[in-house]
């Protein structure tokens, strides 16, 4: 269900300075030919060996493949634009000094569910942002992108943190309201490296974020 991946392209304009050309060249470089998607492992076991990140999904699951990822980004990244010429040039340098590391979903992207919840992981070059040293200054940033948003998103006050695979991650709550449909996501973020590294869970009731909890648990980083 595409409409689930609306807040997905946030993830990458989270740094305000983002449209700054001189920036953009820098990111870019420093992905130039980078790819940290993660690919099976195992029966349903992924791993990113770029950030030595790995996952284990249900039987069920799917992974979307690196080009379907994409797909989906400039789905998201279209609909948050909206006709905002500056917003989609601020999505589009995003969108270049990012990594996708995994979209998996619990039926096939292209099934048309309308109950499809999804984990998604991406990473976003922040090594042109000092200011940027871990999840609240990275989520801070990414609400002032949103505000301008042509799609609303409803974001909870405050933040907590959690530990994922060792690793402390800052997390956040948010949704969207389309029609009668309340969809809920919880973000979460750390910085290693020069990167954000981001996961997001979306779903619809308590019972789809208690399989996306179990998901997230599985999650292993070296």
């Amino acid at each position: 269900m595409k409409l689930k991946f609306i807040a997905l392209s946030l993830a990458f304009t989270a740094c305000a300075g983002a449209g700054s050309s001189t920036l953009q060249a820098s990111a870019e470089q420093a992905t130039a030919s980078a790819s940290a998607y993660a690919e099976s492992s195992g029966e349903s076991t992924y791993t990113s060996n770029y950030f030595d990140l790995k996952v284990t999904l249900p039987g069920s699951w799917v992974m979307a493949s690196e080009a379907e990822a994409e797909k989906i980004i400039n789905v998201g990244t279209e609909m948050v634009a909206g006709d905002d010429e500056a917003m989609k040039k601020q999505m589009d340098a995003s969108v270049r000094q990012s990594l996708p590391i995994m979209f998996a979903s619990r039926y096939p992207m292209s099934g048309g569910r309308g109950d499809n919840i999804n984990i998604s992981s991406i990473a976003e070059n922040v090594a042109a942002f000092p200011f940027v040293k871990g999840g609240a200054d990275y989520f801070d940033n990414m609400k002032l992108i949103a505000s301008q948003s042509a799609t609303p998103i409803d974001f909870e006050d405050g933040y907590t943190t959690k530990e994922i695979g060792g690793v402390t991650f800052t997390t956040m709550n948010a949704s969207i309201t389309l029609g009668d449909i309340v969809i809920k996501q919880e973000y979460y973020a750390t910085r290693l490296g020069d990167h954000v590294v981001s996961l997001i869970s979306t779903y619809l009731t308590d019972e789809d974020k208690f399989m996306l909890d179990g998901i997230i648990s599985t999650i292993e980083i070296d």
